[in-house]
């Protein structure tokens, strides 16, 4: 997932837009932001199987933690938000992103 850009600037660097994907690019080719809003990211996420637990990290948290590569530091949230959060995101379906 990226965060979303629409407009041409970003952190104060002029970005260009792929035509092939929609993604902003900062000079050398390396992508700094995306253009399609949240529903339609989650939407691609869920038609390749990422449900439940795995979409909420993705969406809230980052890629890294979203597929194991890194611990999640839950000591840094208030008590039962991290469970709470998940439970809510464990029945999410796609028809509710449309």
């Amino acid at each position: 997932m990226t965060d979303r850009c629409d407009s041409a600037r970003l952190g104060g660097q002029e970005l260009t837009q792929g035509e092939e994907n929609g993604l902003w690019y900062q000079s050398g080719g390396i992508v700094a932001a995306g253009s399609q809003p949240l529903a339609q990211q989650m939407r691609n996420a869920m038609g390749r199987d990422i449900r439940g637990r795995e979409l909420w990290d993705l969406a809230a948290g980052t890629a890294h933690r979203a597929f194991g590569l890194t611990a999640l530091e839950a000591g840094l949230l208030p008590d039962g938000m991290l469970a709470a959060a998940h439970e809510q995101w464990a029945s999410f379906d796609l028809s509710d992103t449309a």
